[in-house]
Formats: structure tokens, C-alpha cells, sequence
């Protein structure tokens, strides 16, 4: 596994990994892609259980990571993702969300008026 490990630490671009795990791609996808894609990899390697099984085993698993973080960018995009704060929605403030610095309606904290009767 060290050996595996070793090979790993060497490789340093989204083409140096799929090209590792011979996973074909189209180079436009990956330029356009490839922070989504290893971003979708790496959260999904991190949960991997490396000790589990043989070298084999963990690079098929692995290989299979890199190919459904590819899927998953090419089918909802980037945005649709939802790997970066950029990406998500932000929470909606309410009431109970506020820090008690609230006056009159106003949410200092969140910058949100408040208003009776509305959801929120």
C-alpha cells in the first residue's frame, strides 16, 4: 500500500490522476472541470477505507470515485454540484437565527428585515 501511496503523492493535475486510473476524458471537460472533479474526488477518496483490502481493491475503488466525481460534474455542472460555498445557497436567516441583536424588526446581525406575517 506505501507503494500505491508513493505513486499517488507524485501525481498533481485532474489529467496526471485520470490518466493513472485510466479514465478517458475529454480535455475541454477537464479545463473547464477539473477543480469540481478533484474537489468530488478528494471528498470521496477522504471516506475511502485505505487499510481495507488490497492494492488491487483500493485502486479499483478509487478509480470508481474519479469516474462518478467526472459523472457527477458532467451531469448537473459545476453549479448543480454544490462543492463550494460559492456554489450553495445561503441559509435563510430567520428570527431564531438571529444573535438577539434585533430591534424593531431589524436583524443587525443578518442585515434582514423581518416582517410580520411572512415566512422567514
Amino acid at each position: 500500500m506505501c507503494d500505491l501511496m508513493t505513486r499517488l503523492s507524485r501525481l498533481s493535475s485532474a489529467e496526471d490522476f485520470l490518466a493513472f486510473f485510466s479514465v478517458p476524458f475529454e480535455q475541454r471537460f477537464v479545463d473547464v472541470n477539473r477543480l469540481h472533479i478533484m474537489k468530488r474526488f478528494g471528498l470521496t477518496l477522504s471516506g475511502l477505507d485505505w487499510a481495507d483490502g488490497d492494492e488491487e481493491a483500493v485502486i479499483a475503488r478509487a478509480r470508481k470515485a474519479l469516474v462518478d466525481a467526472c459523472r457527477e460534474i458532467e451531469g448537473s455542472g459545476p453549479r448543480g454540484a454544490g462543492l463550494f460555498k460559492v456554489f450553495q445557497p445561503p441559509p435563510a436567516p430567520t428570527a431564531d437565527s438571529c444573535s438577539g441583536s434585533c430591534s424593531g424588526g431589524r436583524c443587525g446581525g443578518h442585515g434582514v428585515t423581518f416582517v410580520p406575517g411572512l415566512p422567514g
